[in-house]
């Protein structure tokens, strides 16, 4: 009413005032509003830049902790594999290598199951520790990357001039007692490496000759310390290409068998032995023991076994009155025994090519059931059982025992060819000796006896002494 009492009073409510105030206010009203959206629009684009840098940070921060959990071991901090691959060229330009060169260890540690069954934490901690006093004790710039669980991977510039001082240096580091919970823990350490590394070489390189030269040490029946050099690290890169080729050699079917006859003294040929044969295409003649060898590293030695095995049933099939009567014996590794599928497997081929099963042998090594003896007597007893014959080859030169004779169903002991070798040089009384008793457990315990590498007549003169069929 105020306001109409003045509008009244001055005059401004007079019709012809009216419609010009009317669009003033309305303009007012509408810029007022205007400034407020804008105002409200400002507003809004403020906070939405503000969410978006948080947004962005925390995207950043994300792909930070994924980067560190693709580069880093989570419970040791060591870089890992792809972490080491990424941080190696790096390290390379960035460090003072002499010569240009590298040294290279890969650092087992055996006891690190023994410690993970107990406490991961524990196990990871003694990874750590090793980790860091290798770090601490080198005094140089070194590259440490966790390999696997119980595996560390040490790279640092060549010291041509103290090499050998360097790495008895580095052995006594990493064999050093470590402080872990309040205790002193020793490592178990196995150590394979190559003193000089070409710094061309890439991640997978280094990976694969020191793990090639870890192998080596962990065979080693005197050392558990392994160091390839150039003449070595040739071989192994022989060894990969001849891998891939008998890949290929087994899926095409080029490897052949020949078959060694086995005899009696007075009944002739009993039996016959296969050996697996290699003619390469370009490097001629590949003896056996290499590329089996091969074969085992490569983790294709069930599958070279099987082809090996279908080769002799596929022999006997074609040559059925040849066999009649004579055995065939084909050497089997310790990994098909143990293979879960390995006896059905052997059945199927002797289906496939209607061999009975009397008419196969199959050899095993002393060695066979010393990682799970359970599962070797198992396997043994269901092929036994279908009528095929199982020998103990090579006996004498592993780890043979009475209880292990009892504990496998061996119907044959194949003693090995050094008995009988021993003759050519003089020693004629020792392996009498050692024959006649192996002769007599064998045949205490039920089993026939084969001596293998009987070549000439002095041999067998020794071998009718020591009452062995032959």
């Amino acid at each position: 009413m105020v306001v109409y009492d003045l509008l009244i009073d001055y005059g401004l409510f007079n019709p012809p005032y009216i419609a010009p105030l009317a669009n003033f206010w309305l303009a007012l009203v509408a810029f007022t509003g205007l400034v407020r959206a804008q105002l409200h629009f400002a507003k809004r684009l403020d906070q939405q830049k503000k969410d978006l840098v948080k947004e962005i940070s925390l995207k950043d921060q994300a792909n930070l902790r994924l980067q560190n959990i693709a580069r880093y071991d989570q419970y040791t901090g060591l870089l890992n594999n792809y972490g080491f691959g990424r941080a190696l060229p790096t390290f390379v330009t960035s460090s003072s290598i002499e010569g240009g060169a590298l040294t290279c260890h890969l650092v087992k540690v055996a006891n690190y199951t023994y410690y993970a069954s107990h406490s991961l934490e524990t196990a990871s901690e003694l990874i750590k520790k090793l980790s860091e006093n290798i770090q601490n004790g080198m005094q140089c710039p070194c590259l440490i990357a966790r390999q696997g669980v119980d595996e560390i991977l040490v790279l640092y510039p060549h010291q041509a001039a103290n090499l050998n001082e360097s790495l008895l240096q580095f052995k006594n580091i990493v064999q050093h007692a470590l402080l872990i919970e309040g205790r002193h823990v020793t490592p178990t350490i196995d150590l394979g490496g190559i003193p000089v590394c070409p710094p061309d070489w890439t991640d997978h390189d280094l990976i694969h000759f020191s793990r090639a030269a870890l192998e080596i040490a962990q065979r080693s029946a005197t050392t558990n310390t392994h160091y390839l050099d150039a003449d070595a690290i040739r071989k192994v890169d022989e060894d990969l290409e001849l891998a891939i080729e008998l890949e290929s050699a087994i899926s095409n079917g080029e490897l052949s068998i020949v078959v060694q006859p086995q005899y009696h003294a007075t009944r002739g040929i009993i039996a016959g032995e296969v050996l697996a044969r290699w003619i390469h295409p370009d490097r001629g003649f590949i003896p056996p023991d290499r590329f089996i060898h091969i074969a085992e590293r490569r983790g294709i030695i069930v599958e070279l076994g099987h082809c090996i095995l279908e080769t002799a049933l596929k022999l006997i099939a074609d040559n059925r009155e040849a066999f009649r009567g004579i055995r065939l014996a084909v050497n089997v590794s310790p990994w098909q025994i143990k293979h879960e599928e390995f006896c059905d497997s052997v059945f199927a081929l002797l289906k496939k090519y209607a061999v009975d099963a009397d008419m196969l042998e199959l050899e095993i090594t002393e060695s066979a059931g010393l990682d799970d003896v359970e599962k070797t007597r198992k396997h043994l007893a269901l092929l036994q059982q279908r009528g095929i014959t199982i020998s103990l080859d090579d006996f004498g030169t592993g780890y043979s025992s009475l209880s292990q004779l009892f504990s496998f169903p061996v119907s044959t002991l194949k003693v090995d060819r050094s008995f009988v070798g021993a003759v050519a040089n003089g020693e004629f009384e020792n392996n009498h000796v050692l024959l006649s008793s192996i002769h007599k457990i064998s045949s205490s315990l039920g089993l026939d006896t084969i001596v293998e590498g009987v070549e000439t007549k002095e041999q067998l003169e020794v071998l009718t002494l020591s009452l062995i069929h032959i």
